[in-house]
């Protein structure tokens, strides 16, 4: 058949019957096309060249973009404005922006949608940047935004979480009169939602007289968002009771992910309902996003009945499974359900392992931790990433042994390296390995230098392994770095105030125990001593004013002051 048309002049119709060959599996049956009617001598008309790139670009063809790029230069074929705007849009959906960006500034005679897909390209390719310059590129050269432009600025303005853009769209919104298309009103609900300004996107959704299920479903996730569990739940009562709208999958997903961030049981459980009366059970998106939803709820005897209910199982379900067994930690459970995964034929990708590896660290097995990171590689083909190792190291600084969580920490860049040393030190400290510990806080320093964290935790290990002096030293460069850690002080009205020790703003003596300022004779000779505190913390310095009050670091008067007397 493709032949056929081929050998006709109706490439339109042609074309056609080519792309309904590609909707049902068939998506190189076009482009077979194309090169039979070059080799027939056969001009495709702009429409049929247009989609033809509009194909390669939806279905990342680069390789054949190229080639009906390169066939255009050759023959001379000079583009409309559709075509050229195919063109520029299937280099960017190829992630080729720099091709696209070049084709846009030979075109002398550039209209709104060509200046519309390159903002959107470059927005889809995660340059805000360069989508914002393009936008003002767009507004010199004395182009009228469209509502497709609109939109796209209201979503870069979401994306860069920059408010003041989404105001100046806003008033120009308004002043054009096009507030009424629902499209704009659901983007700019959907945007103040994301700043937070409820009271706002309440307002543009009273406003909106043909409110979609695109514009309920933003409105409920804002308000599931930001923790008005109540406003959230009524609005999606009036949803389903009273508007008689029936939410699809998408806005059941997006507003099963807000519950899930917020933490909502009673939620999730009103939403479960609505999915259970509606027959919905069955879908695997709506049965992962439960799954994900109970577990983040804290319900996971709920999410577990509700995996074992599933009868096909996606991998997504198992990863959420092990997931939400390793975070309570069940981590038994989560290595029985690692294996049985394995067992039903399914291959653990890289979410899989790190969720594992965690509940192993978790749960302290370390053989088996171990194991499951070297058949990684060897059984799996799964190349560890600096999460897989994060986790592997964990494992072993919880475990105690710390230079083979040293060792693994090499294999990481430089960069990637702090959050893993930063782990290591803490254990270091728990376990009081001082020649370890001394290590990693010098390797800590060098590559973040400013971390305050860092140098409150070193400070303390030599404080308790009694190098007063180097704890000094650490102290001393801290605060030349004008680092300190934010702590919470006790006023005489018994109110909590949060303030870096050492600031300007520091508690007063006169407001604190006088207990705690009785002098520096408790000190001895040495400018330190270490004070236990709960959960481990020490505190070290006692012997000048300033150093005095870092006793106060967490607030436990009355167990300093216990110290202090005794």
């Amino acid at each position: 058949m493709v032949t056929g048309y081929a050998h006709s002049y109706d490439c339109y119709e042609a074309f056609e019957v080519a792309r309904l060959m590609q909707e049902e599996g068939q998506p190189y049956t076009a482009f077979e096309l194309f090169q039979m009617m070059q080799q027939e001598d056969i001009m495709p008309d702009m429409i049929t060249l247009a989609n033809l790139l509009s194909s390669c670009g939806d279905l990342k063809f680069l390789r054949q973009g190229k080639s009906i790029h390169a066939y255009l230069i050759r023959t001379e074929v000079q583009l409309d404005l559709v075509a050229t705007t195919s063109l520029i849009e299937m280099y960017f959906k190829c992630n080729r922006t720099n091709q696209g960006r070049i084709l846009f500034d030979r075109i002398e005679a550039q209209d709104v949608i060509m200046f519309n897909v390159m903002v959107s390209g470059y927005l889809q390719a995660g340059f805000t940047d360069k989508a914002l310059e393009t936008v003002r590129l767009m507004i010199e050269a004395g182009k009228t935004p469209n509502p497709a432009t609109i939109l796209i600025l209201l979503s870069l303005s979401a994306d860069l979480r920059e408010m003041k853009i989404g105001k100046e769209v806003h008033a120009y919104i308004v002043r054009q009169g096009i507030g009424s298309n629902v499209d704009i009103a659901n983007q700019l609900l959907s945007m103040f939602g994301k700043f937070g300004r409820i009271e706002i996107a309440r307002q543009i959704f009273n406003r909106i007289t043909r409110r979609d299920l695109v514009s309920w479903t933003s409105m409920i996730t804002s308000y599931a968002q930001h923790a008005y569990t109540s406003e959230a739940l009524m609005l999606f009562r009036l949803l389903v009771q009273e508007e008689r709208l029936q939410p699809d999958l998408v806005t059941l997903v997006s507003l099963l992910q807000a519950v899930s961030g917020l933490g909502c049981l009673i939620l999730a459980k009103e939403v479960h309902g609505h999915i259970y009366r509606n027959q919905l059970e069955k879908e695997i998106l709506i049965i992962n996003s439960l799954l994900t939803t109970y577990a983040k709820c804290g319900s996971i005897d709920t999410a577990e009945h509700l995996f074992k209910s599933v009868v096909k199982k996606s991998q997504v379900s198992w990863n959420t499974m092990i997931s939400a067994f390793g975070m309570y930690g069940k981590c038994l459970e989560a290595l029985d359900l690692f294996y049985q995964m394995l067992k039903e034929g399914f291959q653990p990708d890289d979410i899989t392992f790190t969720s594992i590896l965690s509940a192993c660290s978790h749960g302290g097995y370390v053989e088996e931790g171990c194991r499951i990171f070297q058949s990684m590689v060897e059984k799996h083909s799964v190349t560890p990433n600096t999460e897989h190792y994060n986790c592997v190291i964990d494992l072993f600084s919880r475990s105690g042994q710390l230079e083979e969580a040293y060792g693994l920490v090499q294999h990481l860049p430089p960069r990637e390296r702090i959050s893993a040393l930063d782990a290591l030190l803490s254990s270091c400290r728990v376990y009081k390995n001082m020649e370890v510990g001394d290590i990693v806080g010098r390797e800590l320093l060098k590559l973040d230098p400013n971390n305050s964290g860092t140098y409150t935790l070193l400070g303390n290990l030599y404080a308790e392994a009694g190098k007063w002096d180097a704890a000094a030293r650490v102290r001393e460069i801290a605060k030349a770095k004008s680092l300190a850690r934010q702590s919470a002080d006790i006023t005489r009205e018994g109110h909590f105030k949060k303030t870096s020790c050492g600031s300007p703003n520091y508690a007063a003596p006169e407001v604190l125990s006088g207990k705690l300022y009785a002098g520096p004779e408790f000190c001895g000779e040495h400018p330190y001593k270490a004070v236990p505190l709960d959960g481990g913390q020490v505190v070290a310095c006692i012997n000048t004013h300033a150093a005095r009050r870092n006793l106060l670091e967490k607030g436990d008067i009355a167990k300093l002051n216990e110290w202090l007397v005794n």
